[in-house]
């Protein structure tokens, strides 16, 4: 109030305005309940208004933050990450409301691989100015880093509708999208039920067994057994009515004993494959079978 009454009464405002000057101090004079006059007296602090706002505002340092900046830059540019994140640090306790040294800082937690860092500084930076791409694309990239590839598709998103002629935003975005497609198909089981049939018939421990299960003495004489059976008409023991005298087949039993011993010399020879087979017929339900013994 006393600011205002030096004004008005300097006689270099017109009388319109001097007479919004006065009705403003009639307006503090009610809300806060003091008189004017009585100002110097009362509240005077031995200082102007004007002196006040300029050692708040105008402190010493006020005019080094953009040069802690572009030195930040600089230190960037020169390798020197830690440099220059102490560099963004000082330029941000002088002046806390600029999104570009918050987003600067990001940047150099990224090359230091401080992402947390670096997420959270690209945060404050879009909240002080939610309109800052660039703060956006680095947080995609951070989040990127840490694999939080949704939250990274979000981001590089917003940068992009913010900045639709960036090229590298379009890229990153795409990179994000191939990431989440890998990452959903090493998770989702194969659709035969969880066996991976190609991986197996891939794997040359599966093939070599394949191939010595066949070469097998025993898998020799029941192959051998079967063609001189349908040979003769169809195996016996099958229920079907053959014509002419009872030649000599295959017992089908006796085919299902020649498995069974071949099952049981390959899980005595290779335990670990018998395991991966298991896992693969289970991989849906993972424990459900854990205490049947087949």
């Amino acid at each position: 109030m006393k600011y205002l009454k030096d004004e008005s009464s300097t006689g270099k405002y017109s009388e319109d305005v001097t007479e919004s000057l006065e009705v403003a101090i009639q307006c503090l004079e009610q809300a806060f309940n003091v008189v004017a006059s009585n100002t110097s007296t009362e509240l005077d602090c031995g200082r102007s208004l004007l002196d006040i706002f300029t050692d708040v505002v105008k402190t010493p340092e006020s005019g080094d933050a953009e040069q802690l900046k572009l030195k930040g830059n600089e230190l960037m540019k020169d390798g020197s990450y830690q440099e220059a994140v102490d560099s963004y640090t000082k330029a941000i306790e002088i002046d806390p409301n600029n999104a570009i040294f918050f987003s600067n800082r990001a940047a150099a937690y990224t090359k230091l691989g401080r992402h947390e860092d670096a997420i959270h500084d690209c945060k404050t930076a879009v909240r002080l100015n939610p309109q800052f791409s660039r703060a956006y694309g680095r947080m995609g990239l951070a989040q990127m880093n840490k694999e939080q590839y949704e939250d990274a598709r979000q981001s590089y998103k917003k940068a992009l509708s913010l900045d639709p002629e960036n090229s590298g935003y379009a890229q990153n975005l795409e990179l994000v999208e191939q990431k989440i497609a890998e990452k959903k198909r090493s998770t989702t089981p194969p659709a035969s039920g969880g066996l991976d049939l190609g991986s197996l018939l891939s794997n040359p421990a599966v093939m070599d067994m394949a191939r010595n299960f066949m070469q097998s003495p025993q898998m020799q004489q029941m192959f051998s057994g079967l063609a001189g059976g349908l040979g003769q008409g169809g195996p016996s023991g099958n229920g079907g009515q053959n014509e002419g005298p009872s030649q000599p087949g295959v017992n089908m039993q006796d085919i299902f004993g020649q498995f069974q011993n071949a099952a049981q010399q390959l899980r005595q020879d290779n335990p670990e494959l018998i395991e991966q087979f298991r896992s693969q017929f289970q991989g849906e339900n993972p424990g459900e079978d854990s205490q049947k013994e087949k």
